[in-house]
């Protein structure tokens, strides 16, 4: 599978400019695991985040967390931290977080009550796009295919073999348990249908996860979600433009 390219660290400042000249906010993803050995490089990348101007930096490590600290960013907490209750969102809006990204298998009602009880930290939920199987991506199966780490979904390089048919037999009896089919992956998150009730529960920001889609997707995704929230402050939201 190809895998999308990082933007060079000597380019991230033309092209947060080009975001910010066309009002667009430019976050970094921060959130792999990160290990003792690669702290260097992240002071490195946050050096080139203060100089380019980032408008915020999504992270999950508290080690990392303190770290963006000492260069005064604004920091969002990624999904990959799983904040599924109101005590952890309260932990990380005390550290400093403006934005938190919940968990996505949180129900509507859990998010409602979360938002109910933070302060001041933003809250983020995904609406559209590919779904882990595993809570909040920590799986090892891409590892385990490839026979190497690099390959984790918790380092940025899942080759996301859930997504594919598989076949399970049973030891024993020889006899085929699923055969073929899509039984290990989720089916893929689309809420526009939607956009009133989760605008209505005072959500702050809606995530539509784009990673390694053509652009094209990203480009058509968005302008749908954009008219379906603009049309619910116009009044004009209706299921029909659903359907279309």
């Amino acid at each position: 599978m190809p895998f999308s390219h990082n933007i060079k660290l000597d380019k991230l400042p033309k092209v947060v400019q080009k975001c910010h000249e066309h009002n667009i906010k430019a976050y970094l993803t921060l959130n792999v695991i990160v290990y003792e050995n690669e702290f260097k490089l992240v002071k490195k990348i946050l050096t080139k985040c203060v100089e380019a101007d980032i408008d915020a930096v999504i992270v999950h490590d508290v080690g990392v967390i303190n770290l963006i600290k000492q260069f005064n960013l604004d920091f969002h907490i990624s999904t990959q931290a799983n904040i599924s209750n109101s005590h952890s969102a309260r932990f990380y809006e005390q550290l400093g977080a403006k934005r938190l990204i919940l968990a996505r298998e949180l129900s509507l009602d859990q998010i409602k009550e979360i938002k109910s009880k933070v302060n001041k930290a933003e809250i983020e939920t995904f609406v559209h796009g590919a779904q882990c199987t595993s809570i909040s991506g920590r799986c090892y199966f891409s590892a385990e295919i490839c026979g190497a780490q690099d390959y984790s979904a918790n380092r940025g390089k899942c080759i996301q073999p859930c997504r594919g048919k598989w076949i399970v037999k049973d030891e024993k009896s020889n006899e085929f348990l699923y055969d073929g089919v899509f039984f290990i992956n989720t089916k893929d998150l689309c809420m526009i249908e939607h956009i009133p009730e989760l605008i209505e529960a005072n959500i702050d920001t809606f995530k539509i996860e784009g990673r390694m889609r053509d652009l094209i997707y990203i480009e058509t995704v968005t302008q749908c979600y954009r008219e379906a929230i603009d049309s619910y402050y116009t009044s004009s939201f209706s299921n029909q433009k659903v359907e279309e």
